[in-house]
């Protein structure tokens, strides 16, 4: 599914990312993990299209994104990828519907299969009686499971997680695990960020970064 080839990122006259070759397989639960500032981040918003490599390829699907105008990378972020974020990303003034129901509001779904799609989700989520709450109302838990909701609502090829868990205690973080696990089995590919070593055994494989370059890659499956 995605394909990269020596791919660089600098930062003025720091290299966060070095020669980077990966492969990331379609159905795939991939954790990336490594020390405080070893490129993970970067890595992320890469491959999510939310920042641009230095140098090197990126091929999602066989394409070479530098054929990819902004267009069509906005159209792939919001359709095929969903993001998940330790910090949540949630609009507080917002009740949960509104949040997860914005990234169908831009991919233009209209109002009764949001209606419906939102109803589904919250059902999944066990947040059906959180529906007309604002998001700062809620726990970290509950924000987590509204944010995975909501990155799932446009039915995403590929999940990004930087450091979903890293707000939560000991039992949401056994509950975000358990959710993302259950997506992984239902076909969408996830690519999590992690700096607790606790969470790797819930991957397929573990790409281990260290000083921007790529340390070593280990399988669990």
């Amino acid at each position: 599914m995605i394909k990269l080839e020596g791919l660089c990122k600098t930062y003025g006259e720091n290299n966060v990312l070095k020669n980077i070759d990966l492969e990331i397989n379609k159905g795939e639960f991939l954790m990336i993990t490594g020390t405080s500032g070893c490129g993970k981040t970067s890595l992320m918003n890469i491959l999510g299209l939310m920042d641009t490599k230095t140098s090197g390829k990126y091929y999602f699907n066989g394409e070479d994104i530098d054929t990819i105008d902004e267009v069509q990378k906005s159209k792939i972020r919001n359709t095929l990828f969903g993001f998940v974020f330790q910090s949540f990303n949630l609009i507080n003034d917002f009740t949960v519907i509104e949040n997860i129901e914005m990234p169908m509001g831009i991919y233009g779904i209209n109002k009764s299969e949001r209606k419906e799609r939102v109803d589904t989700l919250l059902k999944k989520f066990d947040i059906s009686d959180k529906g007309q709450s604002l998001t700062s109302q809620l726990s970290g838990g509950q924000k987590q499971r509204v944010a995975i909701a909501r990155a799932i609502s446009n039915n995403p090829s590929v999940i990004f997680a930087d450091e979903p868990t890293g707000n939560l205690d000991e039992n949401n973080t056994q509950t975000v695990l358990n959710i993302f696990r259950k997506l992984n089995q239902d076909g969408i590919t996830i690519v999590m960020i992690t700096h607790d070593r606790e969470l790797l055994k819930y991957a397929d494989r573990v790409v281990e970064l260290d000083y921007g370059k790529i340390k070593e890659v280990y399988n669990f499956v």
